[in-house]
């Protein structure tokens, strides 16, 4: 993926978006370029957050399928309106941990 975007010059328009402290939101791949790197690709990343994709601990079924709730940490104009009580659908394999 991070080859494709800094084929297409998208690399450096994507740190300067995400350095002018308007909102993102990266589901799945789309916070790949964000991160340092994955756990098979230590090195591929734009390195904007100090984490890494990798993979889920062993004690979480894998994939995770099924509803959950978010666990809202701080407000975001993408949260906006949420009431709390709300479950969305998730399907993946991994999981974003720092370092």
């Amino acid at each position: 993926m991070m080859q494709i975007l800094q084929q297409k010059g998208f690399v450096e328009p994507l740190k300067a978006y995400l350095r002018s402290d308007r909102p993102f939101l990266g589901i799945a791949w789309g916070s790949r370029p964000c991160l340092k790197g994955a756990r098979r690709r230590p090195r591929q990343g734009a390195g904007l957050l100090p984490a890494r994709s990798r993979g889920s601990p062993s004690a979480f079924p894998v994939p995770h399928m099924g509803w959950n709730g978010l666990n809202i940490k701080q407000p975001s104009v993408i949260f906006n309106g949420l009431r709390g009580d709300e479950k969305f659908y998730f399907v993946h394999s991994y999981h974003v941990s720092g370092g």
